[in-house]
C-alpha cells in the first residue's frame, strides 16, 4: 500500500480490495484519499489473508463497502455477519460496527457498506447521489 500511495493517484474513484495488511500509516493515508476499502470476509478468510482492521480504518475517516470474489460465498447477511464476528474476535469485544449513534449494529453495518459500496460502483458521482432506497434513485438495495 505504502508503495501504490507514493506512485498511484489514489483517491475516491478506487476501491481497495483485500487490504487487510494495512500498517497504521498506510490506513491513515489510504483513507485520506476517499478510496473504499473493499472487503471480502469469506474471501478473505478462505485465503487466509487475516482480518481487515475495521475500527482503526474508521477512525482515520476510511469508508468501506463489502462484496465477494471468489464465490467462497454470496451471501451478504454472512458476509456482514462474518466481517462483526471477526472483529469481534479480532478485538474481543461486541458490537464493533456500531457507532454511538447507531446502537444497532446490524443497521449501522448495512448502511454503511451500503454507502461504500454506492461509492465503489460509481453511483455516487453525480451531483446529489445518494446511496441507498431513495426516491428517484437507482434500486440500490439488497434483501437480506
Amino acid at each position: 500500500m505504502e508503495w501504490l500511495l507514493e506512485h498511484a493517484p489514489v483517491d475516491a474513484r478506487w476501491c481497495l480490495v483485500h487490504a487487510t495488511h494495512l500498517t497504521e500509516a498506510e490506513a491513515r493515508g489510504a483513507a485520506r484519499t476517499g478510496a473504499v476499502a473493499g472487503l471480502c470476509p469469506t474471501t478473505e478468510a478462505n485465503l487466509g489473508d487475516g482480518l481487515f482492521d475495521l475500527p482503526r480504518w474508521r477512525a482515520a475517516g476510511g469508508i468501506w463497502g463489502l462484496g465477494s470474489d471468489s464465490h467462497a460465498c454470496v451471501n451478504a447477511a454472512e458476509e456482514l455477519m462474518l466481517l462483526e464476528y471477526g472483529q469481534r474476535l479480532m478485538l474481543r469485544r461486541r458490537n464493533v460496527l456500531a457507532t454511538d449513534a447507531q446502537a444497532q449494529v446490524a443497521t449501522a453495518t448495512l448502511l454503511q457498506a451500503v454507502q461504500g459500496g454506492a461509492q465503489a460502483a460509481g453511483r455516487l458521482a453525480a451531483p446529489g447521489a445518494q446511496a441507498g432506497l431513495v426516491p428517484g434513485g437507482m434500486a440500490d438495495f439488497v434483501a437480506l
